[in-house]
């Protein structure tokens, strides 16, 4: 059984970033960029079930310039078969339907039975990709996963809802993407890491139709948090001074 594990590419949360001068963009000559974190549960969860034998191969796929190929090199040092990028000369101009269409017009020409996914992205946290394949495909999708398990052509997950756990079972093709798991993505061996250099990248160009472009008009951090109101007075006793004191500061 073969399957895809999706991952992107992007600016790595632990730097601060900035804004040009003309709000056109952000300061990217300084940044860092990493696996999208929530890609790197899904692609565990998919090397989980290949190290028990469940998959015959797995194929580490994004759509991208050249410089998203790092994180395909990541996903092969990890324990990934191949790699595939979809090229595309500006990333930052697709959104979630754009990148869904491209995935999807390679994805029909291949025999693939599970997509691993992110439930979102952490440079927009639009969570739509997974959700428009699925259209696409007319496959099953679920998200929010934080395990699974494959028995014969049924994926089990567990996810997370705003209830609590539940336990589905999904049958196959399907699309599952995950949250944060009950698991922690494994780090890429020195063997892995040389290995993953020397494997081939298989670059395509999109297929099919595809819609135009996106045009970002501004780019703006948000604003500064205000600072907080300090009471050197007695806190109030009851919920009434509470109300009391919180219009007196025009706090509400």
């Amino acid at each position: 059984m073969r399957a895809i594990a999706l991952v992107k590419k992007v600016p790595d949360t632990g730097i601060p970033l900035k804004v040009l001068p003309d709000g056109s963009d952000i300061d990217r000559s300084s940044l860092q960029y990493v696996m999208s974190p929530y890609d790197e549960y899904a692609l565990e969860a998919a090397l989980r079930l290949k190290d028990a034998g469940k998959l015959t191969e797995l194929i580490a796929l994004t759509v991208g310039d050249e410089g998203s190929e790092d994180v395909l090199r990541t996903a092969l040092a990890k324990g990934a078969d191949r790699a595939v990028r979809i090229q595309v000369e500006n990333p930052d101009a697709l959104d979630g339907l754009r990148t869904a269409e491209r995935i999807a017009a390679w994805l029909k020409d291949q025999d693939v039975q599970v997509v691993f996914a992110g439930k979102e992205a952490v440079d927009d946290a639009a969570a739509q990709v997974h959700f428009y394949l699925a259209e696409f495909l007319g496959w099953p999708a679920v998200s929010y996963a934080v395990d699974c398990e494959l028995d014969g052509d049924t994926l089990h997950l567990e996810r997370e809802t705003d209830r609590g756990e539940e336990t589905v079972a999904l049958p196959l093709p399907a699309i599952v993407a995950f949250d944060r798991a009950r698991f922690e993505p494994r780090l890429p061996s020195l063997r892995g890491i040389m290995q993953a250099k020397r494997k081939p990248i298989d670059r395509v160009e999109p297929q099919g139709e595809t819609r135009g472009a996106v045009v970002r008009v501004k780019v703006a951090l948000p604003p500064a948090r205000e600072a907080g109101t300090v009471t050197t007075s007695e806190f109030p006793q009851n919920v009434e001074e509470l109300i009391a004191f919180l219009k007196e500061k025009k706090l509400i």
